[in-house]
């Protein structure tokens, strides 16, 4: 019993990220993924490799796609070719005390994938050697 729930949870979860052809055509949509990690750029857990296909599948199925994600120190912006593409963005916080942080957004396109832009900031992501882990993470 518990062999056939699995089986048909996976066929639930294949058929969901399965390109679908309709009668109707998808309209296309502008989806931005995200999220703190995405793989193969920051790895801690099991949310890199599920933002990473996420965002590869809804390509596929025809939508425009990016990721955003913070740059982090450890994100090597040489070995990436991380191109600039807007400086002093600010971001609020809904912290009071730091209203906003002053970022900037760099660019990394792998052919055939989904552009991915990282959110540099020096205080929050660059200094830090975990993903995790700081009080400040709510913000």
């Amino acid at each position: 019993m518990a062999v056939a729930k699995k089986s048909s949870l996976l066929n639930k979860v294949e058929g969901f990220f399965a390109p679908t052809q309709s009668l109707t055509p998808l309209k296309k949509k502008k989806i931005l993924v995200v999220g703190p990690e995405v793989s193969p750029y920051a790895n801690v857990g099991g949310v890199s490799h599920v933002l990473a296909y996420l965002s590869t599948a809804l390509m596929r199925s025809g939508h425009d796609v990016r990721v955003l994600m913070p740059k982090f120190g450890f994100i090597d912006g040489k070995e990436f070719d991380l191109e600039m593409v807007h400086e002093g963005l600010e971001v609020p916080t809904g912290n009071s005390q730091k209203p906003v942080l002053i970022c900037n957004i760099k660019k990394y396109q792998v052919p055939g994938g989904a552009p991915v832009y990282f959110l540099e900031n020096q205080e929050y992501y660059e200094l830090r050697a975990n993903v995790y882990g700081y009080a400040d993470d709510p913000i």
